[in-house]
């Protein structure tokens, strides 16, 4: 029996990690909250990335699956994370720094989207025909999306 695809349409809530194994050509876009002042009939991007063959994005709001490298700042911090955080901080375990910055990072904030399209492929349905969405996230909580190439290696 085949494995289903995924929904096209996901929310992305508490406590997630998702992962997009990308092909070339694929694109990823990041629709940001539609504004309350707006007409309702605007739909912007905030940034797109059109990726490499062998990209992958991952999607994630629980630091333990964040990459070896990225490192929340204090302001980046909440909930629960707070109180652990201060600890290290007097302790003197961590230094207070500023959010990492970089071209393949994305903080999105609750009410934001992420779009993902690009050619079918078996594992996922497209919304139309050949070529369309992937996959459409809309985040429920605060993410991080880092994209990673074997190019950047």
């Amino acid at each position: 029996m085949p494995t289903p695809a995924p929904a096209p349409v996901v929310r992305f809530g508490k406590d997630t990690t998702i992962r997009w194994n990308c092909e070339a050509g694929d694109l990823v876009a990041w629709v940001p909250c539609p504004s309350l002042l707006g007409s309702g009939n605007e739909f912007t991007f905030s940034d797109i990335w059109e990726m490499r063959d062998g990209d992958c994005i991952t999607i994630s709001n629980r630091p333990e699956d964040f990459p070896a490298w990225f490192k929340l700042a204090p302001s980046e911090v909440s909930g629960p994370r707070v109180c652990e955080l201060v600890e290290k901080l007097n302790s003197g375990e961590i230094k207070a720094t500023e959010p990492v910055q970089a071209a393949n990072v994305w903080r999105l904030p609750a009410g934001a989207r992420l779009l993902w399209m690009g050619v079918k492929r078996p594992g996922y349905s497209t919304f139309e025909g050949a070529h369309g969405v992937l996959q459409l996230l809309d985040f429920c909580e605060n993410a991080l999306v880092v994209g990673e190439s074997p190019s950047m290696g």
